[in-house]
């Protein structure tokens, strides 16, 4: 219950700071983004068993992740707000992401892409592992310097 907890905050930290967070986003962002957020819905399907790999793949059409993108627009907008502005914590703090922890994703995921059987190629990876050790590391520094209030 406690992970899910630390979730839920992280996403509503995530929320906040992406409708606070004021500029114009291109629209290519919205794009990448929004087919990066596509791809790790149908990962999270499969690995929580709802669907099977074929299935999955007649999921990945241009079509389905237009739709998508249309459809979830306005949070892929705040989810790249927010990433800009995790962006400028990180820079104004001077928050460091170590080689280190990046290597230590990047094996945990090739190592869960494996035993799924999934191919994976190791550039995208390395690249999601920073991103999510860098979310990770932000995250820790706004909840351990935010004042958050549970209602």
């Amino acid at each position: 219950a406690e992970v899910k907890d630390l979730e839920l905050v992280d996403e509503t930290i995530i929320e906040k700071i992406g409708a606070l967070a004021q500029c114009s986003i291109p629209d290519i962002l919205i794009q990448e983004n929004g087919q990066q957020m596509y791809g790790a819905q149908l990962m999270e399907f499969q690995n929580s068993g709802r669907v099977s790999p074929g299935v999955l793949n007649s999921m990945m059409t241009p079509q389905m992740v237009s739709k998508f993108i249309r459809d979830n627009r306005d949070e892929i907008e705040t989810r790249v707000r927010a990433t800009l502005a995790f962006d400028q914590i990180q820079k104004e703090n001077n928050l460091q992401i170590t080689e280190a922890m990046i290597n230590e994703r990047v094996e945990e995921m090739v190592e869960g892409f494996k035993e799924m059987g999934i191919d994976y190629d190791i550039e995208r990876v390395r690249e999601q592992a920073e991103e999510l050790v860098t979310s990770k590391v932000i995250l820790d520094f706004v909840r351990g310097n935010a004042v958050i209030k549970y209602t």
